[in-house]
């Protein structure tokens, strides 16, 4: 998989100290899936992938997908970005354990700054607090390495703890 370096982006992807910008787009399975519904209730781990079928993109996912438990231990919900071209078939994402938004083509991922300057989504992992305050962005190298599952979970929890509405979700209840 080849993403396109940083410098051949058409604008730059949101930053840390970036406000998220909201979305709302059908669901893998039923429904929409909005990044309003998390505000101020869970951080969020985004992952973008490249455009659909990418099969290391795919095995990303389900990577993500086993350690599920352990990321939403830190008060925190993985929605995945799921760009889709034409006739492309979306296979078994309804079956992954957290919200799939399929977005028109690299719709979502142009508002985000994570597209290349022919257009072609770039895969990647945004990490954002309850208020939608970007914490960490990571961005798919040449060899597609994108942060593991535990560097998520190890965010997450950093942001819980940077949160001081979080902290009272962590206190042990007597």
């Amino acid at each position: 998989m080849n993403a396109t370096p940083l410098r051949a982006r058409t604008r730059p992807p949101v930053a840390r100290g970036d406000r998220i910008p909201d979305f709302t787009a059908p669901a893998a399975g039923e429904g929409t899936v909005s990044t309003r519904r998390y505000y101020l209730r869970r951080n969020l781990a985004l992952v973008f992938a490249h455009r659909w079928p990418c099969a290391a993109c795919q095995d990303y996912l389900r990577a993500i997908a086993g350690q599920i438990e352990a990321l939403r231990a830190e008060v925190a919900e993985v929605v995945a970005v799921i760009p889709l071209g034409p006739e492309v078939g979306v296979g078994d994402l309804a079956g992954l354990p957290f919200p799939v938004a399929l977005a028109d083509d690299a719709e979502i991922h142009e508002r985000y700054g994570l597209v290349s300057d022919d257009g072609r989504p770039l895969a990647g992992v945004i990490i954002a607090d309850r208020t939608g305050t970007v914490y960490e962005v990571d961005l798919a190298d040449e060899a597609h390495r994108l942060l593991e599952p535990e560097e998520i979970r190890s965010w997450l929890e950093f942001v819980s703890y940077e949160c001081s509405e979080c902290w009272h979700d962590r206190l042990p209840t007597r």
